[in-house]
C-alpha cells in the first residue's frame, strides 16, 4: 500500500495534528486515506527536505492516486486552514516525489510560491489567476459579485455533489412551477420576473466562470461540481432552465402586450414550445414584432448558444 508524506515546515503555522484533523474532515480527501500526525525523524535518501523540528502527516492512500489528484487534495486542505481565523493565513505549498511505495512529500513553507508537484504534468499545474484586464477584470467582478449573493457559495452547497444537484432540481422544478402557475398580469407578475431573472445571471455567471475559472472558486478544482459527468449534466441542465426562464417571461410579455408577437402563445406549454424554438441552432420561434420582444429574442438565442458552447467542450473534454 502506497503513502502519502506531508512534512510540515516548522514556520509554516500548521502543524501534523491540524492539518490531519482538516484531512479527516475533508469528505473527498477522507476518501482517500485516514491522515495520522507524526514526527519526520527520518530523511528519504537523496532528500534533504525533512529538517529537524518538522512534523509529519501520514496518510496510508486506499488505492493509487494520480500525482495531479493528491496534490489537489492537499492543495484544497491548506486553503480549508487558510480560511480559518484561529490558523496563521500563510501555508504555501511545495512539493517533491520520493522513492519506494510512498507517493510524494508535500512541505508547507513560508516561502511566497505555490509549486506544483514535479511529476504533475504542465497542464495539470494549478490554474493561474488571470490578467486583470479591461474585460477580464470586470467579468471577474462580475462572476465574484454573483457568487457572493449566491445560496449555492453562501452555503457550500458546491461542496457536496449531492447537494449541488438537489440546489439545481430545486431551480428546475420550481420554474416548472412557475411558468405553470405563476401571475402574468398585475404586481406580481414582477416579483416572480425578478425570482427568474435572478436565476438566468446566477447560472450564467457560474457557467462563465467555472469554464474560464476567473475567481477564487472556479480554480479549487478538487470541488465535486467538477467530477465528471457532473459538469456535462449541469450544463444540459442549464439550457433547459434557461428555456423556462424565458418562456416566463414570453408569458409576463404577452399579459402587458398581446402584440408583442405574430402568433403570441397562448397557454404555458405554448410559451415553452416558443421558447425552445427559439434556441439556436433551430431559431424558428415565432416573430417577434414590439422591441422587447426582439430583445428577449436575441437576449435568449445568445444566452443559449453560449450555454450550448460549453456543454459541448464539457462532453468533448470527457471525464479527464
Amino acid at each position: 500500500m502506497s503513502r502519502l508524506l506531508i512534512a510540515l515546515h516548522p514556520d509554516a503555522g500548521v502543524n501534523a495534528a491540524g492539518f490531519a484533523d482538516a484531512w479527516n474532515a475533508d469528505e473527498q480527501a477522507a476518501k482517500a486515506g485516514k491522515a495520522e500526525a507524526g514526527k519526520a525523524e527520518a530523511t528519504p535518501a537523496g532528500h534533504e527536505q525533512f529538517i529537524p523540528g518538522m512534523e509529519l502527516v501520514v496518510v496510508p492512500l486506499k488505492a493509487n492516486q494520480p500525482a495531479n489528484a493528491i496534490y489537489d487534495l492537499v492543495r484544497g486542505v491548506l486553503e480549508h486552514l487558510r480560511h480559518d481565523s484561529a490558523k496563521p493565513p500563510e501555508a504555501f505549498l511545495s512539493a517533491t516525489p520520493i522513492a519506494g511505495d510512498d507517493v510524494f512529500a508535500v512541505i508547507p513553507t513560508a516561502t511566497p510560491v505555490l509549486l506544483a508537484p514535479a511529476a504533475l504534468p504542465a497542464n495539470k499545474a494549478p490554474v493561474p489567476r488571470p490578467n486583470p484586464a479591461v474585460f477580464t477584470g470586470a467579468l471577474t467582478f462580475v462572476c465574484g459579485l454573483s457568487r457572493m449573493f449566491s445560496p449555492a457559495t453562501r452555503f457550500k452547497l458546491d461542496s457536496n455533489e449531492w447537494r449541488i444537484q438537489l440546489y439545481v432540481l430545486f431551480w428546475l422544478l420550481g420554474l416548472c412551477a412557475i411558468l405553470a402557475f405563476g401571475p402574468t398580469t398585475g404586481w406580481p407578475r414582477w416579483f416572480m420576473l425578478g425570482i427568474v431573472l435572478y436565476r438566468l445571471q446566477e447560472l450564467m455567471f457560474a457557467t462563465l466562470d467555472n469554464a474560464l475559472m476567473l475567481t477564487d472558486r472556479a480554480r479549487q478544482r478538487n470541488r465535486p461540481t467538477y467530477k465528471w459527468p457532473t459538469p456535462l449534466l449541469l450544463a444540459l441542465v442549464s439550457i433547459i432552465q434557461v428555456v423556462l426562464i424565458f418562456a416566463i417571461a414570453y408569458l409576463v410579455l404577452i399579459g402587458q402586450n398581446s402584440a408583442a408577437f405574430a402568433n403570441p402563445p397562448s397557454s404555458p406549454f405554448d410559451a415553452f414550445f416558443l421558447s425552445w424554438i427559439s434556441l439556436p441552432p433551430l431559431g424558428g420561434g415565432a416573430t417577434p414584432l414590439s422591441t422587447m420582444a426582439r430583445v428577449l429574442t436575441i437576449s435568449e438565442e445568445a444566452t443559449a448558444l453560449l450555454l450550448v458552447v460549453i456543454a459541448i467542450g464539457r462532453f468533448l473534454a470527457g471525464p479527464a
